[in-house]
């Protein structure tokens, strides 16, 4: 692992009505993934509110101590972050909803999200560890935050129903400083090297000053001026950006966990099956489960539709 010594130009962290203003070092290593950032693909039913959308971070490399990440959604009509509107300061911004309970970016010092523009289409996430502090080593499944957002009632004669979770390449967007915010993690320099060449084309004489200078093209004539500038950019081959994406299903039967739009013993088994080994339907959101609406999943739900399905009791809830 080298380090520069040479600075690069100012680390900016960017909120609507905050700027931070820091310099760093660039840290470079070998193409490998230091860090890895993903999210989920999801499913949601139209109309369904406050959605979680967990984004995960692992990280093999230096500890990290900042970071900022852009998410972007491609598809506009599908659903948006949830939003808060501030009009406290002189400009107006709009806070993204998010929940730091059993993530990473609990109790750091500081952490915001925010959506560009209002549009609710996008989500700025800034985070600042406390003097010293901030992420380690890790590599498991605890998300890094999660976000909420909103999906639209779209009708059923929709076809496309996914929408993706894009994260920004760009290093003004996705950027990550080590604990001491001494230099930027996963970033290439790159040196530039602009050559300008020029020809004499009038003289003064006898003291042979010259009087005008026509540029060359390429690298010939009486003078060549040499100007070398860096510029940095984000390593995608250090730092791994794993997009995602979330479907709106079709409306369903509440406690149909097979998929024949039936509710009868095989659901039944069905949901056995998910809490005792771990089955789950890749189109069915896990909170579907919760029959009796009680917030737990356990066998109390099989009870309840069981109760339902033979005794004529309560319809599921799936709320």
């Amino acid at each position: 692992m080298s380090l520069l010594t040479t600075r690069t130009r100012p680390f900016f962290l960017l909120a609507t009505g905050l700027v931070f203003v820091l310099t760093f070092f660039v840290r470079t290593d070998a193409d490998s993934p230091i860090i890895v950032v993903s999210t989920d693909d999801l499913t949601a039913l139209p109309g369904q509110q406050d959605v979680t959308i967990p984004v995960y971070l692992n990280n093999f490399g230096d500890s990290i101590g900042g970071l900022t990440l852009y998410l972007e959604l491609d598809r506009p009509d599908i659903f948006e972050f949830e939003m808060t509107e501030d009009n406290s300061g002189p400009e107006t911004v709009y806070w993204v909803t998010f929940d730091t309970t059993g993530t990473l970016l609990s109790g750091w010092g500081y952490l915001k999200a925010v959506s560009l523009g209002g549009t609710g289409y996008n989500a700025k996430i800034i985070a600042i560890a406390e003097e010293a502090r901030g992420l380690g080593l890790y590599d498991g499944d605890m998300p890094l935050i999660k976000l909420t957002c909103n999906v639209y009632d779209i009708p059923d004669t929709t076809t496309e129903r996914t929408a993706e979770i894009r994260f920004s390449r760009s290093l003004m967007q996705t950027q990550f400083s080590d604990v001491w915010g001494e230099y930027l993690i996963g970033v290439i320099a790159d040196t530039l090297i602009d050559t300008t060449c020029y020809n004499c084309t009038e003289w003064s004489l006898p003291d042979s000053i010259c009087l005008y200078w026509e540029p060359m093209p390429g690298v010939q004539g009486d003078s060549c001026v040499i100007d070398t500038s860096v510029t940095l950019r984000l390593d995608t081959s250090q730092v791994w950006l794993q997009d995602g994406s979330l479907t709106v299903l079709d409306d369903f039967v509440c406690g149909d966990l097979t998929g024949d739009d039936l509710v009868n013993i095989l659901d039944v088994v069905a949901f056995i099956a998910f809490i005792y080994e771990g089955y789950q339907d890749p189109q069915m959101p896990v909170h579907y489960y919760d029959f009796d609406g009680s917030g737990a999943l356990n066998m109390l739900d099989i009870v309840y539709l069981i109760n339902y399905i033979y005794n004529g009791g309560p319809e599921p809830i799936c709320e």
